[in-house]
This record gives C-alpha cells, sequence and structure tokens, in this order.
C-alpha cells in the first residue's frame, strides 16, 4: 500500500509540474527510478515468498528521453497501481473468510458462555450445542476455502508481478537480435 501512495503521488507530481517550465521532467525521472526500485523489491519479495524467479527487464534507452519512453517502468508503475487493489481484494476476502472459519469452528466452545446462549448468523440461529458442531464442521469447510482464497490470490498477485515486472517476449526477441548482430560482427572481424 505505501508503495502505491509513492508511486502515485509522485506520478501525479511530476504531472502537475510539467507547465511549470517542465520541471515535471526531472521529477518524473526520479519517480521513475524510484518506481524500478520498488519494482526490484517487488521480484525480491517473490523470489522469497513464492519462490518465483522474475528477470529484470533491461533499460533500452538513456537519457531523459528514456525515462519517458522506458516500457519496463511504465509497466512497473502500472503494477504498483494495480498491486493496491489486488492486496486490498486479498485481505478483505482472505481475513474475512478466516475470521468467519475461526469463529464457527470456536462455536462450541463459546455459545454456552455468551450471555444471550445463542448465536445470530442472519438466515439462521444457532442455540444448542448439536446446531454449534454443525456450525464448526461447515467452519472448517469455509477454513478449506478460505486457504484456497489466499493461495488463488497470491498466486494472482504472482502472475501479475511476472506480467507486468518481467522479461517480455519482445524483450527477448530484441535481446535475440542484439546477440545476433554482436556475433556477426565478431565473426566479421
Amino acid at each position: 500500500v505505501e508503495l502505491f501512495t509513492v508511486v502515485v503521488t509522485a506520478v501525479a507530481l511530476s504531472i502537475g509540474l510539467l507547465p511549470v517550465f517542465l520541471l515535471g521532467i526531472p521529477v518524473f525521472g526520479v519517480v521513475a527510478a524510484i518506481a524500478r526500485g520498488f519494482a526490484a523489491l517487488a521480484r525480491h519479495r517473490m523470489r522469497f515468498f513464492l519462490d518465483l524467479e522474475i528477470p529484470t527487464p533491461r533499460r533500452r534507452s538513456r537519457g531523459w528521453r528514456g525515462y519517458l519512453s522506458d516500457v519496463p517502468t511504465w509497466r512497473a508503475i502500472a503494477y504498483h497501481v494495480s498491486q493496491l487493489f489486488l492486496a486490498a481484494l486479498t485481505f478483505a476476502l482472505s481475513y474475512s473468510a478466516l475470521g468467519l472459519a475461526l469463529s464457527l469452528i470456536s462455536m462450541p466452545w463459546w455459545l454456552e458462555r455468551v450471555p444471550v446462549h445463542h448465536a445470530d448468523l442472519g438466515l439462521l440461529t444457532i442455540s444448542n450445542q448439536r446446531g454449534a458442531w454443525l456450525a464448526a464442521g461447515v467452519g472448517v469447510i469455509v477454513g478449506v476455502v478460505a486457504v484456497a482464497i489466499t493461495v488463488g490470490l497470491t498466486s494472482v498477485g504472482g502472475a501479475l508481478a511476472r506480467g507486468l515486472l518481467g522479461v517480455t517476449a519482445r524483450d527477448l526477441e530484441l535481446r535475440v537480435d542484439e546477440l545476433e548482430d554482436s556475433r556477426a560482427r565478431v565473426v566479421e572481424s
């Protein structure tokens, strides 16, 4: 979330400063460096937590125009912006499902200890131990679903990182062309 805040604020600042003597261009250069640094951190995080190796794309252009036209930089910015929404969705769904699972699993223990001696679940009310044990069984199933939701959304995060922070097929084609040209120059000499 903090990466989203930094990147979006800095991009908005650089766009806002463009009319003021083109101050937005050097500010965007700093933003691009920050976004690429955060992208490197995200690649390390993916390798550490998900065992997902994401190669670093090469910068093809240098200078101030390079910052404005560098596709991997723009993809890194897009990753940081989209990561906020995916992280919020992952957090909300995972913790809601896990919280529901834990409350249902623990119901046989706490049902008789609450003052009203029943649990109102919206569509049904549980007022005895038999119902509490059935709810605990449902809670186990909800817990398994919660883990599946967490793993699935984490995999989506990994795929998002691989797609936006990694090397594209076009990058690989350009690198192969570079290497072929380099090899041809060496063979000619």
